[in-house]
């Protein structure tokens, strides 16, 4: 699938960019690389830990919360950088995203608090 967008004077082509689904239903869950580009959606009523390993630059991708147990973002052998120091999601249906911007170093943002 390819989609451009127009606007101040440049085109910017966007392909392929529909995004899988990795449904996670339990209370742990570790990214592999595997999961770059994709919406990781835990499903649990119980909170949930996800370990963030050391993955390539780049690698990307968007967690949501779908039940009602708030996912909390672990370091394991990486760095996770926030604005606010925040590693949980604020609540139901709260996103986030994880963006790795140097080897092991990761960035996350989105509906986060502690």
């Amino acid at each position: 699938t390819t989609s451009s967008i127009s606007g101040n004077g440049t085109t910017t082509t966007l392909t392929n960019f529909g995004a899988e689904v990795n449904v996670q239903g339990g209370t742990s869950y570790t990214l592999a690389a595997s999961d770059n580009g994709k919406i990781i959606s835990c499903t649990s009523n119980s909170s949930v830990t996800i370990t963030v390993p050391a993955l390539s630059v780049g690698f990307n991708c968007l967690i949501v919360q779908r039940g009602s147990g708030q996912v909390t973002l672990t370091a394991s052998g990486s760095t996770i950088n926030n604005r606010y120091n925040f590693n949980k999601t604020a609540g139901q249906h709260a996103i986030m995203s994880l963006v790795s911007v140097a080897a092991g170093v990761f960035i996350s943002s989105g509906d986060m608090s502690n």
